[in-house]
């Protein structure tokens, strides 16, 4: 199947590009950065904030997966009026299928960027082409950077009344896929994750886990949204749902036949980092033995050659020898960190703790390629992917 995706660079397109291409479709990724089209992803440049390329961007495509949006500072941007321009090239381009994504609740508490979001989901539904609704709660990714930037503050707000239920966005993604596969259902499908949470037992877990001295300070967060949140209406019980849990995704559980590799595949921007600590080559690693022989047998060599007042031919004294034995004993003990660490979960989860997928890394065949480089126009902050106008469309 042709499937266009929109809003390719954010935090679920991602992660939803790769999933399409591992299930054989052939994949056209939108992006308002002209980009070089590399292995199964055809690049193409477009703009829903002014309708330029859009027409264009949806010829011969059999589906569209719509992810871009305005984020919570978009002000409906894209969710409105970008979905109404991508609706009308859709349809005179005879796209057979447009799935939205949309987020758990907007039926139920439709305010601030959730009015935008039912307001794009009604769009759709009454374009007069297939469409199908995939309504999801918070991810993983989103809290897990919310978090991070709150952290910033001397003690972290929590707020123990507001529930919350996040999902994987590799999880989310498949389902998309799947959904994108069965053809339009003409209706909202829910999907969330497997654990409803406070959000101070969410804050808890992931102080222990990724900045242990971190003080919480309850608070009551203010607002519709977060009354909302407080009587559960952005939680859903739809199945089937997510079984990555929060815990598992700030510190993945080790699985052997990985050896060692986390299973967090959608969040692994230092790839290379880990790899350089996990696949440490046979010659760093006789080198390194190399060199601890070396040390231990300059040690024995010294020591040999100590006379019996503790001064050696060269003027070195027991102390030195004890001084090289050490080094060397440390060279040993590095070493066997360095393999320590590369089964650590809690290091690969510390490597794997940006939020941008693996996509870039699957898809391009250079670290230059303009899909591993960040927006460089003035107008960065306009919309992409899942951030919108909260964050730039690539960090």
């Amino acid at each position: 199947m042709r499937i266009l995706v929109t809003g390719a660079t954010g935090m679920l397109g991602r992660a939803l590009v790769p999933a399409l291409v591992r299930a054989g479709h052939q994949v056209r990724a939108l992006s308002r950065t002209r980009r070089e089209s590399r292995g199964n992803v055809e690049w193409v440049w477009g703009d829903l904030f002014s309708g330029h390329g859009v027409p264009e961007a949806v010829a011969g495509m059999d589906a569209v997966a719509h992810l871009a949006t305005s984020g919570r500072k978009g002000r409906g941007a894209v969710d409105v009026p970008g979905t109404r321009l991508l609706l009308l090239a859709a349809g005179e381009a005879g796209v057979g299928h447009l799935l939205l994504t949309s987020m758990v609740g907007a039926d139920r508490a439709p305010v601030g960027h959730l009015k935008d979001k039912l307001e794009a989901e009604r769009l759709v539904a009454g374009s007069g082409l297939g469409w199908t609704v995939l309504r999801s709660t918070l991810f993983h990714q989103w809290l897990h950077r919310r978090l991070r930037d709150l952290a910033a503050f001397p003690v972290l707000p929590v707020d123990p009344t507001v529930l919350m239920q996040p999902v994987h966005t590799g999880e989310v993604a498949a389902r998309a896929a799947g959904l994108l596969a069965e053809g339009p259902l003409g209706a909202a499908v829910e999907f969330g994750g497997p654990q409803v949470l406070g959000h101070a037992e969410l804050a808890r877990t992931w102080c222990r886990l990724r900045s242990p001295h971190r003080l919480c300070l309850p608070i009551r967060f203010p607002g519709r949204l977060y009354a909302a949140q407080r009587d559960g209406a952005l939680t859903t019980d739809a199945t089937p749902a997510g079984t990555i849990t929060w815990h598992d995704y700030l510190a993945p559980p080790a699985d052997p036949a990985t050896t060692g590799r986390t299973t967090d595949r959608t969040t692994d921007r230092r790839t290379d980092d880990r790899e350089a600590i996990h696949h440490m080559t046979t010659a760093d690693r006789r080198t390194s033995d190399r060199e601890t022989d070396d040390h231990r047998t300059r040690n024995s060599t010294t020591r040999n050659s100590t006379t019996q007042n503790g001064t050696t031919q060269d003027g070195t004294t027991q102390d030195g020898t004890t001084q090289d034995r050490a080094a060397a004993d440390r060279a040993a003990a590095d070493h066997a960190a360095a393999d320590r660490a590369a089964g650590d979960p809690r290091v690969r989860a510390s490597l794997d703790s940006d939020d941008s997928g693996d996509f870039a890394t699957e898809h391009t065949a250079s670290p230059t390629s303009p899909a591993n480089q960040p927006e460089r126009d003035p107008d960065a902050r306009v919309y992409g992917g899942d951030d919108g106008y909260e964050h730039p469309t690539r960090d």
